[in-house]
């Protein structure tokens, strides 16, 4: 019968195969264990030493010992940590990344009226709240799926119209998987000097927009494939809405990630911060305030799980060092 010897580097390389999420709590678990062998063994030596000692003093005792230990072992693990003069929860720098936007927007046949696209609608209203959400998430799902110019409107229209910061693009459907970040006119003006004609058929769409208030956008997303006839044929448009869908969609270059990276080289910030999971990590923070851009992504195995505004925690971290009260801590 033949043995199988694994060597330590074999043996680290398959730890190091873990995830992080996993390795993660592997290490909690063995400190976990250390902490409950050192209670038991502590409650041993009280129970030889003194053993007129009830059980509930020998506990106690037993405990006493550990829970120095425990507490240095799981600190920095601590959901969060509060004290009278020092209180940071990272869940308020937490930016929401909104997607109704973005998918109301996708390579379907846009409604030649503006109160035709419910999604449309309700994605609007949602971002031009007080409260609106400053980043918009665009998925370039799993095979060549997104319209260049359907980013291109995209990337104007959010520009123009809303308060949104920053456009986050993803890949690979529900996985998620994080691509880069990028400011709309950023994305607007390279996609414009890539393909002259949105411009100029975005500029048109605009003035029949003009002055129909809360249906204004709702007008430029009805009237854009009509503009982007106009601007390409040099004549009127076609009775047939199919025919501007397929006029369209003869414009158009797929977007990838491939040629995302390659089209927005220098504009689109790829940089993110790995972490396992534990969202109040004083590591963490300090890794995310040492980023240089604006908006920090959260990367989990690849896929994006939160994107963090580092000026807000900055600021958060700033206030709890002087005492302001969290309450009056503010997100950006």
């Amino acid at each position: 019968m033949s043995t199988t010897t694994v060597s330590p580097a074999d043996s680290g390389a398959a730890t190091s195969r873990l995830s992080p999420a996993v390795r993660t709590r592997l290490t909690v678990a063995g400190a976990c264990y250390a902490v409950l062998l050192l209670f038991g063994a502590a409650l041993a030596v009280v129970r030889v030493l003194v053993p007129e000692w009830s059980w509930a003093a020998d506990l106690g005792v037993a405990a006493a010992v550990a829970a120095p230990v425990a507490l240095a072992l799981i600190y920095d693990r601590l959901s969060a940590l509060k004290t009278p003069w020092f209180e940071i929860a990272l869940t308020a720098v937490t930016v929401e990344v909104e997607g109704g936007f973005s998918r109301a927007l996708e390579e379907q046949s846009l409604s030649t009226s503006a109160s035709g696209n419910p999604a449309l609608k309700k994605a609007v209203e949602t971002l031009l709240a007080p409260t609106a959400p400053k980043l918009v998430r665009i998925n370039l799902r799993n095979t060549p799926y997104w319209w260049s110019t359907r980013v291109f409107l995209l990337a104007a229209l959010t520009e123009d119209y809303t308060a949104v910061k920053r456009l986050v693009f993803v890949e690979g459907g529900a996985a998620q998987q994080y691509v880069g970040i990028a400011t709309p006119s950023a994305v607007r003006a390279v996609f414009a000097a890539r393909f002259p004609d949105y411009e100029p058929a975005y500029s048109s769409a605009k003035k029949r927009g003009a002055g129909a208030g809360e249906y204004e956008v709702g007008m430029v997303v009805a009237a854009w494939q009509s503009t982007l006839w106009e601007a390409t044929m040099g004549e009127k448009t076609p009775s047939c809405p199919s025919d501007l869908e397929e006029h369209e969609e003869a414009l158009k270059q797929f977007v990838t990630s491939a040629e995302l990276l390659d089209w927005l080289t220098g504009r689109l910030d790829t940089s993110y911060v790995n972490w396992d999971g534990w969202l109040e990590d004083p590591r963490l923070r300090a890794r995310i305030l040492s980023q240089h851009a604006a908006y920090v992504a959260l990367v989990q195995d690849g896929r994006l799980d939160r994107v963090v505004s580092r000026d807000a925690l900055a600021l958060a971290v700033g206030r709890s060092a002087v005492g302001v009260p969290s309450n009056e801590q503010t997100g950006h």
